[in-house]
């Protein structure tokens, strides 16, 4: 029995979090969380499967960031015989973490973005499971995978850079994002969320429109496939907070936390770990450095 035929359960919505401090755990664990075979209803909490905070806090500090560097046209790892390849696409996520995406001047943090956190929880023990994930926006991957299940790869692009906090060798990780990746341009921009395909009550310039994003939909599924082969299960909401892939667990899992372990980021990224008011007192630090 694969995954199709079992529970894969996605949760799907945004979560509000301040972006200037840490956000509480307990309200993320009581969101809605959407069951696939069920039409996308909700049928339970993240709680429900998991326990543990849905975003790391700030004192939750990695012991490193290390860049994933870009294989030549956006190469990507490939899944290995047998494994189910898992494909979900969302524009990004509301839930706030601790990790930046920031644009420096010398010492000076000139622009961030807040990288928010999606969870994916990997519980398919009958195949091993190839992840290949998509956002828009700047995304923390964080995967977590129960025992007897077995991660086989993970590839992620993005227009935004991409992190990923998982154990598993760094060879079987790839990411294929514009921002910072020359060769990675070549990617088309698919719509985050897929038409019914109706074209009812719609003008010229809507219909061509439609068209367009179309023709641009079928680009980047030939460009994914050329690359991983065939998804055997895609979900595309429109933001996604977490994902499980396989049967309710038994017992709640235990969300990872990224402290002292190693995150992966596209290449070309520059990462910043903290809080709005720790970009702020970092700036004022470099500036009084500086002389003025």
């Amino acid at each position: 029995m694969g995954i199709c035929s079992k529970f894969a359960i996605a949760l799907a919505g945004l979560l509000l979090g301040a972006c200037s401090q840490d956000p509480s755990a307990t309200r993320a664990m009581n969101v809605d969380l959407h069951a696939l075979d069920d039409g996308g209803q909700p049928a339970l909490k993240l709680g429900d499967v998991a326990v543990g905070r849905f975003s790391p806090a700030v004192k939750e500090r990695p012991a490193s960031f290390e860049p994933i560097p870009a294989r030549p046209r956006c190469g990507l790892p490939r899944p290995s015989n047998g494994a189910e390849i898992v494909r979900t696409y969302s524009y990004g996520g509301g839930s706030w973490s601790p990790l930046y995406s920031v644009e420096r001047r010398g010492e000076l943090v000139m622009g961030s973005r807040n990288t928010r956190p999606a969870r994916i929880l990997v519980t398919e023990t009958e195949k091993p499971v190839f992840l290949f994930l998509t956002s828009y926006d700047d995304r923390l991957w964080i995967i977590d995978v129960a025992p007897g299940a077995t991660l086989d790869g993970v590839a992620i692009s993005g227009y935004e850079h991409q992190a990923v906090l998982a154990d598993i060798d760094p060879k079987r990780i790839g990411f294929a994002t514009f921002r910072g990746q020359s060769d990675c341009t070549i990617i088309p921009k698919p719509r985050h969320v897929r038409g019914s395909g109706s074209v009812a009550g719609l003008n010229q310039q809507q219909m061509e429109k439609m068209q367009d994003q179309r023709r641009e939909d079928m680009k980047y599924d030939q460009w994914m496939a050329s690359r991983i082969g065939k998804p055997t299960i895609e979900y595309f909401p429109s933001t996604l907070a977490a994902l499980l892939v396989g049967p309710r667990p038994a017992q709640p899992l235990q969300l990872s936390s990224p402290e002292g372990r190693t995150v992966y980021v596209s290449e070309g990224a520059e990462v910043f770990w903290g809080s709005v008011d720790d970009i702020r007192a970092e700036n004022k630090k470099a500036r009084t450095a500086l002389g003025y």
